[in-house]
């Protein structure tokens, strides 16, 4: 009569696979964790930029975005002289945010800011966030207070403001 069970061979056998489908598989899940950070962490900031308008429309009020020290975007207003705070993004490690522009000025971080009004407009202005090896240019037009996003490099050079829209006849 034989007995049943496993050989210490066979277990060892089972080990090592399962060993190196894990060694496979765990950094895969280590970067989609990484880029589901950076992904959550651009859209938060398309989010408040587009919430910016709305909030000074909406409150009747000057809305002012801008970059904290921390690195997060902040939204807030100042009305009798109190500054409340709006809205604030989270901050992430992955993604980083250079090429400040406002008011068609270049800016440094810690001094860019802009405003939105009641009537919709807004001083302008632009950043650019790179992550992953990859840059987005945001780009906030004057006239309107909207938020565009382009792949690639912030381009300082091009203001939307000031092109000519084409209609059709």
């Amino acid at each position: 009569m034989r007995k049943r069970g496993f050989t210490l061979i066979e277990l060892s056998v089972v080990i090592v696979i399962l060993a190196m489908m894990a060694a496979l598989v765990v950094p895969n899940i280590a970067t989609a964790i990484t880029g589901g950070r950076s992904r959550l962490y651009v859209q938060s900031v398309s989010d408040i930029v587009r919430q910016a308008r709305e909030e000074a429309v909406f409150r009747k009020a000057t809305v002012s975005l801008n970059r904290t020290d921390d690195g997060a975007f902040q939204l807030s207003t100042n009305q009798d002289g109190q500054t409340t705070q709006i809205k604030q993004t989270q901050t992430s490690a992955d993604v980083t945010a250079s090429a400040f522009e406002s008011g068609g000025q270049s800016m440094s971080e810690g001094d860019w800011t802009v405003k939105f009004y009641a009537d919709g407009t807004c001083d302008g202005g632009a950043f650019q966030l790179d992550a992953n090896g990859a840059s987005a240019a945001y780009r906030i037009r004057r006239s309107d207070g909207h938020l565009s996003i382009t792949q690639g490099a912030l381009d300082t050079t091009d203001d939307p403001d000031t092109r000519w829209d084409v209609t059709n006849g």
